[in-house]
């Protein structure tokens, strides 16, 4: 995607290793949500996404439609609206890292995500 993990606020080069982040970002990319990387924008059910794509991409999608409405929200508020609504939607409470929320929100940030 021309960033690496580390030029985007990421602790390291191998914390875009990590599942999370990596499975966030995929989806953000393959569903068209980052600019200028020449994919669509695809329009999405997360329920399609959550049972055959990455739970991890559920997070960061849901980040970046928070982020659409709460631009100025703080990445700790951003984290309990995601795991609220991943509980409410998908009956599973995601672990209190969340590292697709944070990609998702580091990319908004920098001006990443349409």
């Amino acid at each position: 995607m021309g960033s690496n993990i580390k030029e985007l606020g990421g602790r390291s080069i191998e914390s875009g290793k990590k599942s999370g982040p990596k499975n966030g970002a995929r989806i953000l990319y393959e569903f068209g949500r980052i600019i200028n990387k020449g994919i669509p924008y695809q329009d999405i059910n997360l329920l399609d996404v959550w049972n055959n794509h990455s739970k991890n991409g559920v997070y960061s999608l849901i980040a970046i439609d928070v982020l659409a409405q709460f631009p100025d929200i703080k990445i700790n508020k951003l984290r309990q609206i995601v795991k609220d609504c991943v509980s409410t939607k998908f009956c599973n409470t995601p672990n209190s890292d969340q590292g697709a929320v944070k990609v998702a929100y580091i990319m908004w940030k920098l001006r990443h995500i349409r």
